[in-house]
């Protein structure tokens, strides 16, 4: 129940490597100011049911930069997590058809998060829903299903992202 603060030296993704074990989710966060920074994550499970990601945060106030994800079903999944920062990331989904992949982020009722700068690419979609008041920029969404699709929320900044080559702008 205390803060965490993982970062790779020097901050650059690679340098620590956390391998998931086909299984369910690499990394779950449930303790609010938690920081994740300069690490590469790989290896969730395949259940959609389940949501199965690299990094699921179930906390306020988590800040995820500087990560390479890959092999994940879900990328980034902030499930009320309001006020977090996910900036900086490469986030790569897991070699299967788009029928079977799961979101490369995914933001539910995380109001007033921050993405930014990431590049999200061969996932289902980018997902932001009941979470007002979050800004979406810089980031590079391509190869996807959806490049970005909003639902149910309100007050949003979305400016200077590029979505290419995705099958729903």
């Amino acid at each position: 129940d205390k803060a965490l603060t993982v970062t790779a030296a020097a901050g650059v993704p690679g340098e620590v490597i956390i391998q998931g074990n086909g299984s369910g989710d690499v990394i779950r966060i449930t303790a609010p100011d938690v920081t994740l920074s300069g690490l590469t994550v790989e290896g969730s499970g395949l259940s959609l049911d389940d949501e199965d990601s690299a990094i699921h945060v179930m906390a306020p106030r988590a800040t995820l930069t500087n990560n390479l994800i890959r092999d994940a079903l879900f990328g980034i999944y902030l499930a009320n997590a309001p006020d977090s920062v996910v900036r900086g990331n490469e986030i790569i989904g897991k070699d299967l058809p788009i029928s079977r992949k799961g979101d490369g982020l995914k933001v539910w009722y995380s109001a007033n998060s921050l993405v930014e700068d990431n590049h999200i690419h061969n996932v289902r979609d980018v997902v932001i829903w009941f979470s007002p008041g979050t800004a979406v920029r810089n980031n590079l969404m391509e190869n996807n299903r959806y490049g970005i699709h909003y639902m149910s929320t309100d007050d949003q900044i979305i400016e200077d992202n590029v979505l290419r080559g995705n099958s729903v702008g």
